[in-house]
């Protein structure tokens, strides 16, 4: 994923547009390879790739906090909202189910919400981020 960093600065709105649009791609791409990974992975593997999607999510749910602000102005409809909900119902389910080794609904809440609520961001949130970024690219170079 792309960085900011302080010898690299932001040239403009439309370069911090890219990044946030590159890292929800990039996010829920990752985490999706992960779920099909840990589908196909046997008993013994499967805490430590249980690890991984877990800490992925956590990073994904920090991720959207800080850029909240920007994804809400991409959603018109307000589809942010119920899809961030939504995950964090997820990732409250999924630790409770880790702590009680509750290891069916660790697997449902991996296979089945998790899944379904990726592929939701992607087909939702992403595309209104590539119109917004484009629309702000058109509006940047008439300045």
């Amino acid at each position: 994923m792309k960085e900011i960093s302080s010898t690299n600065p932001l040239n403009s709105t439309s370069d911090l547009l890219v990044i946030i649009e590159q890292n929800l791609v990039e996010w829920t791409d990752n985490i999706l390879s992960s779920i099909e990974i840990y589908n196909k992975v046997d008993s013994l593997k499967s805490d430590q790739a249980l690890a991984i999607i877990f800490d992925q999510v956590m990073s994904f749910s920090e991720f959207l906090t800080l850029t909240a602000t920007y994804i809400q102005k991409l959603s018109p409809h307000n589809d942010f909202l119920p899809l961030k909900l939504h995950l964090l119902s997820i990732l409250k389910a999924l630790k409770s189910s880790i702590s009680h080794n509750d290891q069916v609904a660790v697997h449902d809440l991996i296979t089945e919400e998790l899944k379904d609520n990726l592929t939701r961001w992607k087909i939702t949130i992403l595309p209104l981020a590539k119109n917004y970024r484009a629309q702000n690219r058109e509006m940047l170079n008439q300045i």
